[in-house]
């Protein structure tokens, strides 16, 4: 930005586009659908609610991996029950997948 060699580079870019989606698009993005869901809300019944899906934006998808990468790495301390170990992995293993389509 300041023509500096070196400065705009992809790591930058990706700095500080994250704070931007995290402090300025989500904030407005959430706004929007909570107005619509009081607009949509006394029209239908059940009440509608719209939510944005933070975990399509691929901007953020560092600081989700790192999220996977702790979660996966508590996982192995709750291994007393297998069946709940089953059922988190699996939703694990269908979470990563989704953001791919």
């Amino acid at each position: 930005l300041l023509g500096i060699p070196g400065d705009n580079t992809f790591a930058n870019y990706q700095e500080a586009n994250r704070p931007l989606i995290r402090q300025t698009v989500l904030p407005l993005v959430q706004r929007l659908a909570r107005s619509l869901t009081e607009w949509f809300g006394s029209l239908s019944t059940p009440a509608l609610r719209l939510v944005p899906d933070t975990d399509t934006i691929n901007a953020l998808s560092p600081e989700r991996d790192a999220l996977w990468a702790r979660l996966e790495q508590t996982l192995p301390l709750k291994k007393s029950n297998p069946i709940t170990l089953t059922a988190a992995t699996s939703r694990i293993h269908a979470a990563r997948h989704s953001d791919i389509t």
